[in-house]
Formats: structure tokens, sequence, C-alpha cells
């Protein structure tokens, strides 16, 4: 697995890849122009999994809204996930993830890996 990611959350991520038994490399991506080419040059036998923010969070960015409708745009062929953070609480719901929790992160990776074994 790849990680496309600023240095701060390349930190983080090293840091919970060693929870996790994966294969990993880590590239340091300090623009959108740079995240999107490793997007649009995703392989037929590969999968994008992209980590969203809530708008008025700190890694939220402008360009984050526009991520669902260049992925469906451009990579309507490809495999690709979007993971949006736990906002609301609803009482139905008998589980819940925080990709702000390590642990949690950790878990949603296995969650992940399970599906593409």
């Amino acid at each position: 697995m790849a990680f496309y990611a600023n240095e701060k959350t390349l930190a983080i991520l090293k840091r919970i890849i060693k929870k996790a038994n994966i294969e990993a490399t880590f590239v340091l991506t300090d623009s959108w122009q740079q995240a999107e080419n490793a997007a649009y040059n995703l392989q037929s036998d590969e999968g994008l999994i992209v980590m969203m923010s809530g708008r008025g969070t700190h890694s939220f960015f402008n360009h984050l809204g526009d991520i669902p409708e260049l992925l469906n745009k451009n990579l309507a062929n490809r495999n690709y996930m979007l993971i949006y953070p736990y906002t609301v609480s609803h009482k139905n719901v008998a589980e819940k993830r925080a990709v702000s929790n390590h642990d949690d992160f950790a878990e949603i990776g296995k969650m992940i890996s399970s599906i593409f074994k």
C-alpha cells in the first residue's frame, strides 16, 4: 500500500502502520497537483482510498469538495473509496470509528485490507 500525504500525516501513518501487518511505502506530497497526478495514474489493478476531512477542521482544504466529482469524471473505470470522518451520533448506529483515533485508524486499515484480499 502506498500512502501519499504531507510530512505531518506521514509521521502519524508510520506510527499507525506499526500496529497493522501491511507492507507500505510513504510518498511525501506537498501539493494538490501531486496528489491529483497520483490518482490519475492509477493502474487498473490498483485502488485509491481518500481520507476526507470535515469542513472547518484542521486538515480540510478547498479542493476536498471537488474530489467526488473529479473521481466520478476521471476515474469512473477505476476502484476508489472515499472515507468521511465521523461527525454525528445516531441512536440506531451501534458502531462508529474515528480516523482521528489512532487505534480506530488502524482498525479501519484492517477492514479495508480485508476487502482487497
